[in-house]
């Protein structure tokens, strides 16, 4: 019988409680909120949402401290004017003759310079736009993160209830190959007396392989799907886990219970919000920015050396200054290639979130759809299994009356048998579409 991978989540009215380990180092889960929490205190997932959501919170203070853009240059300058500029000038000037010039070498040749020069913005439109955006650039990591964490929790689910289903496969198969050891017996004997073939000896042979066989593969299903688990919840390889809870047959349908998650709907919202921003900020970049500078310098100039002590000769001389300054660049075509490609990608924004609007909604109500159709094919299904059961055990007294073939047995058999798995199946879809609804309202 064909068994498909069920993602399923949140157990409805399970209590929490938190995983046991005992002596031996052995994992002990007894629901699937017990999973939730180790996931939650051990999961990558759940660290990487967490480094995320600190990312996103100091990038809004990077953008803050951007408004104001402190800068400062700082210079410490040793210059040594190995070879300085000649002039000419009227020897006159020194005492000289008239009309003759003599050559003087000007400039110091040793010049020092000490310089502290801090910046600040005093108006930038593009920053303060910038601002915005990382603050909506959290609420979007955060929803992300939440989106995350629904994703993880749904496959721990998955892989919770899936190894519920395959326990409860492998005590049913264990059942089944006792009953089939049992005709077994009941074959041979008579075949000894003569009653039957040897053909239908065989056929209740390869009945109990069959169920042998899918006693193997259930086990290998079952270990499969505790070793997804320790990937999940980053639990250790060797580390032994053990999963021991029991499930209600007895379900209820739930007229009240219907889904409100809109998580994809804020997260496309929030895209369309960032990209409106984008396409605002590249049009303030254009617009110019004032800044407020000052400047304070030391300078000494000698001919002797660097650092002279010589106060007659050279000095330290201290200048300072402060002012205004306008900033602004010419429109260029790489800036009017990147407006346009953020209004594209806004308006990309726009219909992506009108289309998250329609499948949100879509889905949310197909869920109620196959909620209420597995409800009702599990109902049936139950009556379906309480009748093959009947025929079965009517079967069996037919069989041992001598009125049916074995052969006749073995299909009453096995239909009941293939009835009980689809119980098992559609019950763990039921529970899927119960919980997933529940974790959907629950993480939003």
């Amino acid at each position: 019988m064909k068994k498909q991978f069920i993602y399923l989540i949140l157990l409805l009215g399970t209590t929490v409680t938190a995983h046991a380990q005992n002596a031996s180092g052995k994992l002990l889960f007894d629901n699937v909120e017990s999973l939730f929490l180790y996931a939650e205190q051990n999961s990558s997932v759940i660290r990487n949402n967490n480094q995320q959501a600190l990312l996103a919170k100091y990038e809004k203070v990077e953008a803050i401290a951007n408004v104001v853009n402190f800068r400062n240059e700082n210079s410490f300058i040793l210059t040594d004017n190995t070879s300085q500029a000649v002039q000419f000038i009227p020897s006159e000037i020194l005492g000289g003759e008239p009309g003759t010039f003599k050559e003087v070498t000007l400039g110091q040749k040793y010049v020092s310079a000490f310089n502290i020069s801090p910046q600040i913005d005093i108006i930038n439109p593009a920053a303060w736009s910038q601002v915005k955006r990382a603050k909506i650039n959290r609420q979007l990591v955060e929803i992300n993160n939440l989106l995350s964490k629904k994703s993880l929790y749904e496959s721990i689910a998955a892989c919770y209830f899936n190894i519920l289903s395959f326990q409860e496969q492998i005590l049913i198969t264990r059942d089944n190959i006792n009953v089939s050891d049992s005709l077994c017996k009941m074959a041979r004997n008579k075949l000894e007396q003569g009653i039957i073939s040897k053909q239908e000896v065989n056929e209740v042979k390869a009945n109990y392989l069959q169920l042998s066989d899918k006693l193997a593969q259930c086990s290998a299903s079952l270990e499969e799907q505790y070793n997804y688990l320790k990937v999940l919840c980053d639990i250790p390889l060797e580390t032994e886990v053990c999963i021991d809870a029991k499930t209600d047959n007895t379900l209820v349908f739930s007229t009240d219970l219907f889904p409100t998650s809109d998580l994809a709907v804020k997260f496309a919202r929030i895209q369309s919000e960032i990209a409106k921003f984008d396409l605002t900020t590249n049009r303030l970049f254009q617009l110019p920015v004032v800044s407020a500078f000052y400047s304070w310098s030391y300078n000494q100039n000698s001919n002797n050396r660097f650092f002279d002590n010589n106060i007659n000769s050279s000095q330290w001389l201290r200048t300072n200054y402060v002012g205004v300054k306008l900033s602004f660049a010419f429109p260029d075509i790489n800036r009017t290639i990147q407006i346009r490609k953020a209004k594209a990608d806004y308006e990309i924004s726009r219909i992506n979130l009108d289309n998250a609007q329609h499948e949100n909604e879509q889905d949310n109500r197909q869920l109620i759809i196959d909620y209420q159709k597995t409800y009702q094919q599990y109902a049936n299904k139950q009556q379906v299994y309480e009748l093959m059961k009947e025929n079965y055990q009517m079967d069996m007294n037919r069989y041992t009356e001598e009125v049916i073939s074995m052969k006749d047995l073995l299909e009453s058999f096995d239909k009941m048998l293939i009835a009980n798995f689809d119980i098992v199946g559609i019950h763990a879809n039921l529970l899927f579409l119960e919980y997933k609804i529940i974790i959907y309202n629950k993480i939003q």
